[in-house]
Formats: C-alpha cells, sequence, structure tokens
C-alpha cells in the first residue's frame, strides 16, 4: 500500500531533513527539479529536439519547474519558461532557480500578462501550484489553467503536473475552483492525499512517484 502524505507531513520532513541532516532548501528544490526531468524523459522516451513549456508559479513549485526546464535543455529539449513573477519578485531558492536558468540562456516571457509565444509545443508542464494551495484558485493563474486544458484538449498536447495537478487540494482532493487536467503526475517522495482522494484523483491521470533520497521519509 502506498503511503499518503498530507501537506504538512511533507513539510516537516524536509524541515527535518534541513535541521537534522544539514540538507539545504536550495539541495532539495534541485534534486526535485532533477529527478522530475529525468522522469519526464523516462515518459518520453527521449526530450532531445521537443519543445516544452513550462509554466511556473510564483512559489516553490514555480522553482522546482525553473529547475526541471534547466535540466530539460541540458539533455536537448527546446524549453520556454512561463514565469507569473517579475523578476525582482523571485525570492530564495525559487530565485536561485531563476538565476540559472536565466544565465544557461533558457527563454521566457511575464505570463501575469502575455499570452505564450507562438509555437508548436510537443508537452506543457504545470508547475503552478504545489501541494500548499487551500483557497480557490484567481487570474492569472486561473487563466493559465483554463489555457492549459483548452490548449490540450484541442490540440492533444500531454500535460504534466509537478507534485499535484495546479488546483486541486492535496489535503481533501477538492477542485479549489478550477484544476489542470494532467496526463502525467509527478509527485515528490510519497504520494499526496489529494491525488488518491475523487476528484483530484481524476485529475492527476498516471501517477509517479519520484525518490529524493530523503533520510525523514
Amino acid at each position: 500500500m502506498k503511503p499518503l502524505l498530507l501537506p504538512e507531513e511533507m513539510r516537516k520532513a524536509d524541515e527535518a531533513g534541513v535541521e537534522r541532516f544539514h540538507l539545504s532548501w536550495d539541495l532539495l528544490m534541485e534534486s526535485a527539479g532533477r529527478e522530475t526531468a529525468r522522469e519526464i524523459e523516462k515518459y518520453c522516451g527521449t526530450v532531445k529536439g521537443k519543445n516544452f513549456l513550462v509554466i511556473c508559479g510564483r512559489g516553490n513549485n514555480g522553482g522546482d519547474g525553473m529547475c526541471l526546464a534547466r535540466w530539460l535543455s541540458l539533455s536537448g529539449a527546446r524549453v520556454h519558461l512561463i514565469l507569473l513573477a517579475e523578476e525582482a519578485k523571485w525570492k530564495g531558492e525559487a530565485r536561485e532557480q531563476f538565476l540559472r536558468a536565466k544565465a544557461l540562456g533558457i527563454p521566457w516571457s511575464d505570463g501575469r500578462k502575455n499570452l505564450p509565444p507562438e509555437g508548436k509545443w510537443d508537452f506543457l508542464v504545470d508547475a503552478l501550484f504545489g501541494t500548499g494551495l487551500d483557497r480557490p484558485v484567481s487570474a492569472p493563474e486561473k487563466n493559465w489553467i483554463e489555457w492549459i486544458n483548452r490548449k490540450s484538449e484541442e490540440e492533444g498536447i500531454p500535460v504534466i503536473s509537478v507534485d499535484i495537478p495546479s488546483g486541486i487540494s492535496a489535503k481533501t482532493g477538492e477542485v479549489l475552483g478550477v484544476a489542470v487536467k494532467a496526463h502525467l503526475t509527478i509527485t515528490m517522495q510519497e504520494w499526496k492525499l489529494g491525488l488518491a482522494l475523487y476528484p483530484g484523483a481524476q485529475y492527476a491521470g498516471e501517477i509517479r512517484r519520484v525518490a529524493l533520497g530523503h533520510p525523514c521519509l
């Protein structure tokens, strides 16, 4: 039977790893992004030459998205980032990931007002919200979730969600107004309860777990 974690349980495990085992928050984010990118490569067969649009929210899930975008790029994928925070607003580990992606030359667009650049996307990656979401989704994230679902349905583009489909409560599986309909969800370390409960389970698609070598789980 798969372990099912609540968001606060995962957060406490992360905090214990930092305090007791001298991990850093940056290392945890780097591991999450790298392992997610590796799992995406397994899912795709190869990412080389394929076009990924990675849509990043304003928090740590967005940081994970920027990290995995860098690893996908290093594996030969063509990646474009959509960022829902202006450059000056990125903080902490997420800011470090932004600077690393920028230094690698990964193109990005401000998603607060602009539509994505013209192009044919092979995959859409949802890194808008993580497991901490506990309120109804509002603009601009709401607009992007609706765009992802519409684009996927109309053009048959596979959608990959990072940790949990954005808009799903990790505690209850509830749709918080609107949620991404993923084909694949790559969750960190252990399943979150909201992935096993309905209707969240119906939005997650195939669920794959990536191990991060966490000493507290």
